[in-house]
């Protein structure tokens, strides 16, 4: 690189590896080269190359699930809002246990979103320990959505998991 076009390290939308890249490139879509997603090339902490309202997201009945055999996950309806075709999304969740401490995350992606159109997720939930859940952590290939619209949640900072009978 040369001092007339220097460059700059960002991290990849999807996986969080470093990219370095020329600052000239900023707004391109580029192919992760750890986990070949598409994501946008940024400055970090300066505004997006991308209005937010070109990936808006809507969550709604987000819930907890517990199938036949016992297997829980965190289910619930992203819409895309936008007018845009998105290449990919994932919703992220934190889970916490009953003493309200981190215990790990989980997650569910969707490759190829239309505009308008809507999606149900299933993350799966495989610490026993989890009790409650962050409110959905949602991006793109334009990166993380500020700020999600989200409805029909139990509570306003978190989903809580329903007390669950144990076999053992």
């Amino acid at each position: 690189m040369n001092a007339h076009n220097p460059s700059v390290n960002c991290f990849c939308n999807f996986c969080g590896h470093p990219l370095r890249f020329q600052i000239s490139r900023v707004g391109q879509a580029v192919n992760c080269l750890n986990c070949m997603m598409e994501t946008i090339l940024f400055i970090p902490g300066l505004q997006s190359p991308y209005p937010e309202d070109r990936y808006l997201l809507h969550a709604s009945e987000i819930s907890w699930i517990q199938n036949q055999f016992g297997l829980r996950k965190i289910s619930g309806i992203l819409t895309n809002k936008s007018g845009q075709h998105l290449d990919w999304v994932r919703v992220e969740f934190i889970l916490y246990n009953e003493d309200s401490l981190p215990i790990g995350m989980t997650s569910d992606c969707l490759i190829s979103f239309s505009a308008q159109s809507a999606w149900t997720f299933n993350a799966p939930v495989s610490q026993a320990e989890a009790a409650r859940a962050s409110e959905p952590l949602l991006s793109c290939e334009y990166g993380r959505i500020m700020r999600p619209i989200t409805g029909n949640l139990a509570f306003p900072s978190a989903i809580e998991m329903q007390p669950m009978a144990r076999t053992h």
